[in-house]
């Protein structure tokens, strides 16, 4: 596989690294869709559920924000070491690694059974109800057990990401998806438990997922020894994961703040808006899949490459790495707009709430290919061992323009929902333009670089 990353058909071997990560994470989206229509049916004429999951979102993402910095971290660390052939960091990474995502799961769970009702609260709009708090606040005690042990296996599928093994992560989610969607139904309906059910199977099957991955390692599937002893955690080694990794953590967090933000607008305009908006958002995650199969891609084949000093490789990966991610996502962007009145009736029986849903993928449904780009871009910045670049680009989408542009829309010009989608998705294809001319730019010149800045270079 190190051949092939080094040698081989660029093409050919995105493919080969994306789609294991796109089957598991598309297998992820049509569970998020099973769950969503799964709790619908609690009652199926409730405008609640749908806000009080709509309310979690954001906290989910936070523990998404924290796992996926740990993973970069580790993924674009273990990429380059190998490239490099450091065999004395590759020694000593994993148990570095488990060392941040124990403290970090720990940590997590403890605030949540501590804080969740007054941070539950702080995300309600205006139009939220006592009913749909009440749903939100079940979902995510439920939630946040599950959600703490992903942030450790996500520590190990990095390791496995950075030797260009993701076929072991793409088998533990398609497990864990299936197992979810079987156990669903019977904690909802047939335990009686509604949306606390759901959440307690997200949960299990997290857990399993966990369990798979561990496997791997116990069986060597890995080039990478686990000594399974935090006390073997390098300090050196931490540093430079938290260098790659604390600038998309914080990314992520910033999105999260965003979402929270966004999520509170929507809600002080109507609930109906706010629940179309949580459906939306559920669809459109199908539009992300190739960015993410092909963001895990270019990481790897960035960072082995770029620590093997083959940098002109690196410039045809990042061009390759674009053009695969923009075509992709037209296409899932295009199948979600065309099958849209056909789509969103299935979660819900409202007709307000089906409509807003339907304008969302007809306006918003092209601006998500912007996001995708930014993705892939990130992903390959940070292969490279270059975390800032992201951090800027988030930063200043998300919380200069795109945030104060919805309040501005919404709140200053008076303006309907309609109105703050438009603005949404005019800012993701703006930024997406920026993003592909500064990773092409770096690319570029690094190509024209002769010697090497060193693994663990601090100039980003």
């Amino acid at each position: 596989m190190q051949n092939q990353i080094l040698e081989g058909h660029i093409y050919k071997i995105i493919t080969k690294l994306s789609v294991p990560v796109v089957i598991g994470h598309m297998l992820m989206f049509f569970y998020n869709i099973a769950d969503t229509i799964f709790i619908s049916y609690i009652d199926r004429s409730s405008e609640t559920l749908m806000s009080g999951l709509g309310l979690v979102f954001p906290l989910f993402f936070l523990y998404i924000a924290l796992g996926s910095g740990i993973f970069n971290g580790i993924s674009s660390l273990v990429a380059r070491s190998i490239g490099a052939r450091d065999e004395k960091t590759l020694s000593r990474v994993a148990d570095s690694g488990l060392l941040l995502s124990l403290i970090a799961a720990a940590a997590t769970i403890i605030i949540a059974f501590l804080f969740s009702t007054p941070i539950l609260n702080i995300l309600a709009g205006s139009q939220i109800s006592q009913e749909a708090l009440g749903h939100a606040k079940d979902y995510f005690l439920y939630f946040s057990p599950g959600l703490s042990l992903m942030l450790i296996q996500m520590t190990l599928t990095g390791i496995l990401q950075g030797e260009g093994k993701p076929q072991y992560m793409g088998i533990s989610m398609t497990i864990s998806t299936v197992l979810n969607i079987i156990l669903d139904p019977v904690f909802i309906f047939v335990l009686g438990l509604g949306v606390k059910g759901a959440a307690l199977a997200s949960s299990i099957s997290i857990s399993i997922s966990l369990l798979i991955i561990i496997m791997v390692f116990i069986r060597q599937k890995s080039g990478l020894a686990i000594h399974w002893n935090i006390l073997k955690a390098k300090l050196s080694i931490i540093v430079e994961i938290l260098r790659i990794g604390i600038p998309h953590t914080i990314s992520m967090i910033i999105l999260s703040f965003s979402f929270m933000a966004l999520n509170r607008l929507v809600g002080s305009i109507s609930e109906i808006a706010m629940s179309s908006y949580v459906i939306y958002g559920r669809i459109n995650e199908l539009i992300m899949l190739p960015a993410y199969g092909i963001g895990n891609a270019a990481m790897t084949l960035v960072g082995q490459n770029y620590g093997n000093k083959n940098y002109t490789r690196v410039y045809d990966i990042v061009k390759s790495c674009i053009k695969a991610g923009a075509a992709a996502s037209f296409l899932f962007a295009l199948i979600i707009i065309i099958s849209a009145p056909l789509l969103f009736p299935l979660f819900s029986e409202v007709p307000e709430i089906v409509s807003f849903a339907i304008m969302q993928a007809r306006i918003f449904g092209i601006g998500s290919i912007g996001i995708s780009a930014s993705i892939v871009i990130g992903s390959a910045f940070q292969g490279a061992g270059r975390a800032m670049p992201g951090f800027v680009l988030t930063f200043t989408k998300s919380i200069l323009v795109l945030v104060p542009l919805s309040y501005f829309v919404v709140q200053v010009m008076g303006y309907g929902f309609q109105e703050f989608v438009y603005a949404g998705a005019s800012v993701h294809i703006i930024f997406a333009f920026i993003s592909i001319s500064w990773i092409v730019l770096f690319a570029k010149n690094l190509a024209h670089q002769k010697t090497d800045t060193g693994l663990f270079d601090k100039h980003n």
